[in-house]
């Protein structure tokens, strides 16, 4: 005869199922531990992510207002000398926010864009969301402000503002380097 069982779990087989869960007051300690942990890791990465986006804004800004400089200043420095005198270049027209050569290229602000035209009238623009354009046309002690006579600039003094960001340069007058 085999011996009987009975169809009920022994005490020992049921304290080790009871060991293997979670009681209650540990889930709940579990998710305050998780929610303060949370709460305390939530800011710094929300500002690591603000200031992340910020830098890169104004890297763009930067690399943006960059390359309109560069331009700007190369057609600036390959300004054409006079073909009537000789101690002056080939300015047709000047102003703080557009200068015009004698071969017809010219640099404009044009609303909030900044324009670049070649000798063929083609416009080309160079960086939009400028708020603020300035040429400053200078004698060769790079003192004194020509607008009136732009023939006789020595030096271009270029002030360019987009996002927030300036960039300032100047460009010394090839065609003076050269020539004068």
């Amino acid at each position: 005869m085999t011996p009987h069982r009975s169809c009920r779990p022994s005490h020992r087989a049921l304290q080790s199922l009871t060991r293997r869960a979670f009681t209650l007051v540990e889930m709940m300690s579990a998710t305050v531990v998780i929610g303060v942990s949370a709460a305390t890791v939530a800011p710094a990465i929300f500002t690591a992510t603000t200031a992340a986006a910020n830098a890169a804004k104004v890297r763009d800004a930067v690399s943006g207002i960059a390359y309109a400089m560069d331009r700007s200043i190369g057609m600036l420095r390959d300004v054409p000398p006079s073909s009537s005198d000789s101690t002056a270049v080939d300015i047709a027209s000047a102003s703080v926010t557009a200068v015009k050569f004698g071969d017809g290229r010219a640099l404009v602000l044009d609303s909030d864009v900044l324009v670049m035209v070649d000798a063929s009238g083609a416009k080309s623009p160079l960086l939009r969301g400028v708020s603020n354009f300035t040429i400053n046309y200078l004698d060769q002690s790079g003192t004194s402000d020509l607008v009136a006579s732009p023939g006789k600039v020595w030096v271009f003094e270029v002030s360019i503002t987009a996002s927030g960001v300036t960039l300032i340069s100047r460009a010394f007058a090839r065609a003076r380097m050269v020539g004068g």
